[in-house]
């Protein structure tokens, strides 16, 4: 947070420090300074995420979100054990709601999620 006061954002927003925060809310809520770290670090990664620092982990499971509904995709093997249960191949989760996945693309496609994840939609894989 030092950094980003001092604007030294060639420093700070390349960083993987502001990727690392769980967004916990901890140091939000003790901060004896009132400073609101998670409205500082989620602020700096959207700018980050901007400038095209987006780490592949989060670029891949926004990509699958996109994608299927959901941030991990269904495996075969877990939807044939599924059904040897007696329950469905997969939950009903937006993965399972064609409708829902359109719904999520829009959002993605409105917000300009795919621009800043290098999502291509012709081939519906990222780029890069």
């Amino acid at each position: 947070m030092r950094k980003a006061a001092l604007g030294l954002s060639e420093q700070v927003l390349p960083a993987k420090d502001i990727w690392c925060c769980t967004t916990c809310f901890t140091c939000f809520d003790r901060c004896p300074q009132d400073a609101k770290p998670t409205d500082v670090i989620l602020a700096l990664r959207r700018v980050a995420a901007r400038e095209g620092y987006t780490p592949q982990a989060s670029r891949n499971t926004s990509a699958n979100i996109t994608k299927f509904g959901h941030a991990v995709p269904s495996l075969e093997e877990i939807e044939k054990k599924r059904e040897a249960m007696g329950l469905p191949a997969r939950p009903p989760t937006a993965a399972t709601y064609p409708e829902a996945i359109r719904e999520i693309q829009l959002i993605v496609k409105k917000r300009g999620i795919a621009e800043i994840i290098r999502f291509n939609w012709e081939k519906m894989e990222l780029e890069g």
